[in-house]
């Protein structure tokens, strides 16, 4: 009975969810040359979740395939594309990564703009650091939580509220 629910669940998942799902196995043993073309199957297939792993896979390189940053960014540019806000936040962390504040703050406008309130957390800490700006810097920080409270992590919730809290001290 259990097996025919689950035979029914895998049919009805499109050719991309099942070979991300495969591929996020393969990846979690540590098997990544062979996660490798699946992902790209997929990637080209136009699935976002393969997408975006690919595009990790090329921006961090994993055991045997090497880095590449230009494809990283084209994968990643393809989910986004498809309207997805988290590869716009991987695009905008990848810049970050690199030094770039200017074009890491534009992907994580982009990033908010696709409805992903956490990267609010990411533009306060440009504006408190990069621009010295604390009013705009509390400004992101108080939208962290508009919205939907599970498109923000526990964890970037409460370093929000540190932050307000530590800058609403600091202002007294």
């Amino acid at each position: 009975m259990e097996t025919e629910r689950l035979l029914k669940e895998q049919k009805s998942l499109s050719l991309g969810d099942r070979l991300y799902i495969e591929a996020d196995l393969l990846d979690g043993r540590g098997r990544y040359a062979e996660a490798l073309p699946l992902l790209l199957k997929g990637a080209k297939a136009g699935d976002t979740s393969c997408q975006i792993l690919l595009g990790n896979y090329f921006s961090d390189g994993r055991k045997g395939i090497p880095i590449d940053q230009t494809r990283a960014i084209y994968w990643y540019k393809q989910a986004y594309k498809q309207g997805d806000s988290g590869a716009a936040f991987n695009l905008a962390m990848h810049y970050r990564k690199r030094g770039d504040v200017g074009e890491a703050y534009r992907w994580f406008q982009h990033s908010v703009e696709a409805g992903d309130n956490e990267a609010h957390l990411a533009l306060a800490k440009i504006w408190l650091h990069e621009r010295e700006n604390t009013t705009k810097a509390i400004k992101h920080l108080k939208a962290v939580f508009q919205g939907n409270p599970h498109d923000v992590s526990e964890l970037g919730r409460d370093e929000a509220r540190t932050m307000l809290r530590r800058l609403r001290a600091a202002h007294r």
